[in-house]
């Protein structure tokens, strides 16, 4: 069996243990023995697996051409070399990451690193991406549809002696996870800069790429993806059949009573602590806002100190004792728009296609313009798999 069949037949053993593991109920005596068979079944499954891993990574290797490696910036010599040669020593200097390179586009051929600041690089952060940290996040080599409970079966009364049983039946539907985009990036490195920056560029622009696609992806995640008329990607702050939403009193302001009311009213009390840390999302305009509330009885502000918070761990902020995830895409704490978002982790699915983020180096397709190709892509879809479990603030 191949390492695909292998992670296959283990993503459906996970699932089952899943199921065990969030069952609402009791767990009895047969569910823990199953779960222990399972778990054994995995481990097992993921020796084997490594053992594909390893034999395929040792059959690449005895494919491999074996050249000496060149040591960063020597000097490569191929007035007298073969046409293979060369190109042996161009691969091998563009596996160095010392490719030469003086501009980013080809609008800015001007640009250049001053010697002085060579040794440093002053970087723009990445937008905050806290969408993504509050919701499930899992890798799967195929396309997939994850069934749901609709509804539960309902016992509204108990049953008189010879009487019969209650006739109740569950609602199933599906969380369509085939519907995956792919979000890229592609940049063109011109010959000459890298060469004269000791920063290394490559490195910069390829960790650009991965924070940048984190942060569509995290947006996405947010606000939701329509194509062509179809949601193909959920989105936690905007509406959605099952959320339990609160609509604020201000149309620029949310109180401490609606977070309150939000938090230990609005949200099902079933989902406090039985499918997955809850946590909060919301723009940085909000958190500002929130940030200055009190409780009106006793003048406590809303927002705490982690309990383990010190002046060497930092001070991260809590909200009615539960995390806050800020998100750079979340809608403005204007009228009409979701505000605030109160959301258990396993409430959304947020699913990369495996391996995840692929980046890529191409020395190829325009080495006859002296450039460098990096390529960036990642293929995910995110769904709601229990919108019960999400409860949101409308401003008025």
């Amino acid at each position: 069996m191949n390492s695909d069949s292998l992670r296959e037949t283990r993503a459906q053993l996970q699932g089952e243990m899943q199921q065990i593991a969030e069952h609402d109920g009791e767990i009895t005596s047969e569910m823990a023995d199953r779960f222990d068979s399972i778990e054994a079944q995995v481990r097992e499954l993921d020796v084997q697996i490594r053992s594909e891993e390893v034999r395929g990574r040792f059959e690449g290797m005895q494919a491999e051409t074996v050249t000496p490696r060149m040591a960063p910036g020597q000097h490569v010599e191929t007035t007298s070399a073969s046409f293979d040669e060369q190109m042996d020593a161009y691969t091998r200097w563009i596996q160095t990451g010392q490719i030469d390179t003086r501009v980013l586009n080809t609008s800015d051929d001007s640009a250049v690193v001053p010697d002085v600041l060579q040794a440093d690089l002053a970087r723009l952060m990445g937008a905050v991406a806290g969408a993504k940290q509050a919701v499930r996040v899992s890798q799967l080599p195929t396309r997939a549809s994850v069934p749901t409970v609709a509804t539960r079966v309902a016992v509204t009364g108990v049953t008189a002696e010879g009487g019969s049983f209650t006739a109740t039946e569950p609602t199933v539907s599906e969380a369509d996870f085939t519907t995956d985009k792919s979000a890229t990036a592609s940049t063109e490195l011109t010959n000459q800069f890298i060469r004269e920056a000791t920063p290394d560029m490559v490195a910069e622009v390829s960790t650009q790429h991965a924070e940048e696609i984190g942060r569509l992806w995290s947006n996405l995640i947010a606000n939701s993806l329509t194509v062509d008329g179809s949601v193909v990607t959920d989105g936690i702050m905007t509406a959605h059949s099952g959320i339990n939403n609160l609509d604020a009193a201000a149309a620029d302001a949310i109180t401490a009573a609606e977070l309150i009311k939000l938090r230990y009213e609005t949200m099902p009390a079933q989902y406090w602590g039985s499918y997955g840390q809850m946590s909060w999302v919301m723009g940085q305009d909000t958190f500002a806002h929130i940030a200055g509330l009190t409780d009106a009885t006793n003048g406590r502000p809303l927002m705490q100190p982690f309990a383990d918070s010190t002046l060497s761990a930092g001070f991260g902020l809590t909200l009615l004792g539960l995390p806050v995830h800020i998100e750079a895409g979340a809608p403005a704490m204007t009228t009409g728009n979701v505000a605030v978002t109160l959301i258990a982790q396993n409430a959304y699915r947020f699913i990369e296609r495996a391996p995840g983020m692929v980046q890529q180096r191409d020395p190829f397709t325009k080495q006859a313009e002296g450039k460098l190709v990096l390529n960036s892509y990642m293929d995910a879809v995110g769904r709601f798999v229990r919108p019960q479990a999400c409860a949101t603030i409308t401003m008025a």
